[in-house]
């Protein structure tokens, strides 16, 4: 599955990864190539109904699905969260820093990836009601840094602004990854 307007393994990247300026670069190539992006809270290609992450091929960090207040996470149940929508269906595009040019990236890969399967959706949600259920124990500003990890497909972890991103392990993307590919449905281009 591959996105119609999308980004090609090869293309260089005029910078190494930053505080996600590489993924911005990524969303500006896209919009450039005549994609509708959105840089507001819902999923990134409103009109595929996408969401576009970017990863450097060699991160083994938790990945960022998306953020909230603790108090949209207390009020938000999982079926009408920005989590949700953004863990439905990713364009994922991997990098890798050059080894030549020591202020670029190189794509290495780009994917759509359909995470709308029950053995994915219904993992990501308990966790998802976990946290919100953990947080809700505690007052907004008040809360841990972190819900429990201990067998949950994701978790909060809360930022300096205090907002709490929804991170998954890249053990746990990797499967997610690996769940899609042997469910490919053709919906999108070969």
């Amino acid at each position: 599955m591959n996105i119609k307007k999308g980004i090609r393994v090869g293309t260089r990247i005029p910078m190494t990864q930053k505080n996600g300026n590489v993924g911005r670069c990524i969303e500006d190539i896209l919009e450039a190539f005549g994609n509708n992006v959105s840089r507001n809270c819902g999923v990134d290609l409103p009109e595929d109904g996408l969401e576009v992450k970017t990863r450097n091929e060699s991160a083994t960090s938790p990945q960022t699905i998306g953020g909230m207040s603790h108090r949209s996470i207390v009020d938000t149940p999982w079926h009408q969260s920005p989590i949700r929508n953004k863990v439905q269906k990713q364009y994922r595009v991997k990098y890798k820093e050059s080894l030549k040019h020591h202020d670029e990236s190189i794509i290495t890969s780009e994917q759509v990836y359909d995470f709308t399967f029950p053995e994915i959706q219904d993992k990501l949600k308990q966790a998802y009601e976990f946290g919100r259920e953990y947080l809700s124990e505690f007052s907004p500003g008040e809360g841990p840094n972190c819900t429990p990890i201990s067998g949950q497909w994701g978790y909060f972890e809360q930022q300096a602004d205090g907002q709490y991103q929804f991170r998954v392990s890249d053990k746990t993307m990797k499967k997610m990854e690996s769940i899609a590919s042997s469910h490919s449905t053709g919906l999108f281009e070969s």
